[in-house]
């Protein structure tokens, strides 16, 4: 009855995602191979490589059936969820690069040079179509967690429970809040928001916890979730007896005994919840990453030089003025550092205003929403990141008069170097605030690793036209 939520069971709707994954995976794979083929044989007017188009197909479906074993042996269709649903994301890319490899070793022995040459090229496109395909259907598939998803009230509308409804609402998990309880009369009728990669929802305080039973067969709620920390192991077996009599399940979270959720890492060993504070990213990870950055940054800045140096033209021919706009932000550690952008505002606009949250706004220049609803004003950080201020993936940088207010807490996102793009950049909330959004950066900061950056910047890419 009573079950941590660090050991959450699978529910129908995640069982049917993950025949929906494994049904575009293969299928993904079959029909990249027979375009390919036919391609080539428009292309050169025959197939020298498969002179049998049976032979193909034979190939195609064992090629296919190992492609799904190997993405499985890497975790790509378990059913651990994550915020924004990024970790999926990174299993993926993981799996992927796994996929071509074991499959190219596979394939050595048995196949001509000509056909690995042909099953590379394929597999390559596969994983492309399969990464950003798997995306998509995250996001186009909520229906099935939307209506089999099970059915859940959680009781504290504190910061714990409102840091679980965000990550339960931004993800694919199966579960659906359908309510808040909670003890303070005050909160009664306050309405929550969570925030995806494309959708937002929300849940209401509908009441307290006396109120339990009448919002349960009201809402017809499944399982209780109790998100207070340091609730008392009494009232824990009140909540228990009443659960089992209303048929509910239940689940806790373990007592952080006052730390940060932010701080701590939960895991099972064996069948006991463990909770750790925050690991330390592995050594090696700071030397990927500076690498990823200093090549990354080297490689995009030499491929486009010519756009960098025909926005700047059009910036300036617009009102004679410098094409270029540098703002001090906050840096690692709380260094300060000036930040570079391409002028997308007025001159007269005041640099440390609020910033615009639409196109309309006045102070944007033509150009300027151009620049803005594609991303391409952040481009000139590439030098920043040159400089070592910045990082590829990260926080992005706050102003200083921001940061100085910032609790112990917040502070956190400034262990790390900021970055161009990061997890706020490519969910819903990016038009807000930054310091109104900081669960993204507290996330990233705990899981941090040269994957996920990888994937944050190839996400980035997939949502790059949903600026303002």
């Amino acid at each position: 009855m009573i079950h941590s939520l660090l050991h959450t069971p699978t529910h129908r709707g995640t069982s049917l995602f993950t025949v929906a994954l494994i049904a575009f995976d293969f299928l993904s794979i079959f029909f990249t191979i027979l375009v390919h083929y036919f391609i080539r044989i428009i292309a050169f007017g025959q197939a020298s490589h498969h002179e049998d188009p049976g032979v193909l197909l034979v190939h195609t479906a064992v090629v296919g059936l190992l492609w799904i074993l190997a993405l499985a042996v890497a975790g790509v269709y378990n059913d651990e969820k994550s915020f924004l649903d990024i970790e999926h994301s990174k299993r993926t890319l993981k799996g992927l690069c796994f996929g071509i490899a074991v499959l190219m070793l596979l394939l050595y022995p048995f196949l001509s040079k000509e056909q690995l040459q042909f099953f590379a090229a394929s597999l390559i496109v596969t994983a492309i179509i399969i990464f950003y395909g798997h995306i998509y259907l995250h996001h186009r598939l909520l229906f099935l967690k939307i209506r089999s998803g099970k059915r859940i009230i959680i009781y504290g509308a504190g910061t714990l429970g409102r840091t679980l409804f965000s990550i339960i609402g931004s993800s694919r998990h199966s579960l659906v809040p359908v309510a808040f309880l909670d003890d303070d009369p005050a909160k009664f009728g306050i309405t929550f928001h969570s925030s995806g990669l494309m959708q937002k929802t929300s849940c209401t305080v509908l009441g307290s916890f006396n109120d339990l039973e009448e919002i349960a067969l009201q809402r017809q709620a499944e399982e209780l979730i109790i998100a207070i920390s340091n609730i008392s192991e009494e009232k824990l077996h009140c909540i228990a007896a009443l659960c089992k009599r209303l048929n509910l399940e239940m689940s806790f979270v373990p007592n952080l005994h006052g730390y940060s959720v932010y701080e701590i890492h939960a895991t099972v060993l064996g069948d006991i919840p463990i909770v750790r504070f925050q690991p330390r990213p592995h050594a090696f990870y700071a030397f990927s990453k500076n690498c990823l950055d200093i090549i990354g940054s080297l490689t995009l800045l030499t491929i486009l030089s010519p756009l960098l140096f025909v926005i700047a033209l059009a910036v300036f021919l617009q009102d004679r003025r410098s094409p270029f706009f540098s703002h001090a932000r906050t840096g690692l550690h709380g260094k300060s550092f000036q930040m570079y952008k391409f002028r997308t505002m007025h001159c007269t606009a005041d640099p440390y205003a609020q910033t615009p949250s639409s196109s309309d706004d006045c102070r944007i220049t033509k150009i300027g929403r151009i620049l803005r609803k594609t991303s391409l004003d952040e481009l000139p950080q590439l030098f920043n990141v040159l400089r070592g201020d910045m990082s590829l993936v990260g926080p992005r940088p706050e102003m200083p008069f921001i940061t100085q207010t910032y609790t112990e807490e917040q502070r956190l996102r400034l262990r790390v170097k900021p970055g161009i793009t990061g997890l706020w950049q490519i969910s819903v909330d990016r038009h807000q605030a930054i310091h109104d959004n900081l669960e993204y950066d507290f996330y990233y900061i705990r899981n941090r690793s040269f994957f996920l950056d990888l994937t944050i910047l190839l996400e980035t890419i997939a949502f790059l036209f949903r600026g303002i």
